[in-house]
């Protein structure tokens, strides 16, 4: 009899590094605790992978997290598709606040704020509708 190691990082289950990368966080070390979240995120999907069930959320959530505070909205996009390419349709649809995630970064990534400020919009010039084709 084997024993499935698929969601170890270092000799650990994922799920034993929780307190670790809430340290990391609130030490502000974002480089270490993404380091690690990393070796985490791959750990979740090699145990996916092998007992063919959902990958854990937390970790990629903390991964988007971190590249959002760090302004790199291609990694935090990226790290979102990762997830949700991992979702399965037994898992049902995924979830609205997923969904709404992706929709954000991507707008970061593309250089549209996702709300932009009010005295931004009221600036805006009206279209001059009289205006000739060109």
């Amino acid at each position: 009899m084997t024993t499935d190691t698929s969601g170890f990082h270092s000799g650990r289950h994922y799920t034993t590094y929780v307190e670790e990368v809430k340290a990391l966080k609130r030490a502000g070390d974002y480089a270490g605790a993404e380091a690690l979240l990393l070796a985490l995120v791959q750990a979740t999907e090699n145990e996916a992978h092998v007992n063919r069930w959902a990958v854990a959320p937390w970790y990629f959530d903390q991964l988007a997290i971190i590249y959002r505070k760090t302004k790199e909205p291609e990694k935090e996009l990226r790290v979102l598709e990762r997830y949700a390419g991992w979702w399965r349709p037994e898992d049902g649809p995924l979830p609205a606040d997923t969904v709404t995630a992706i929709e954000k970064a991507r707008r970061r990534v593309i250089g549209g704020a996702p709300n932009p400020p009010a005295e931004a919009a009221s600036h805006k010039s009206a279209p001059n509708l009289n205006a000739r084709p060109l």
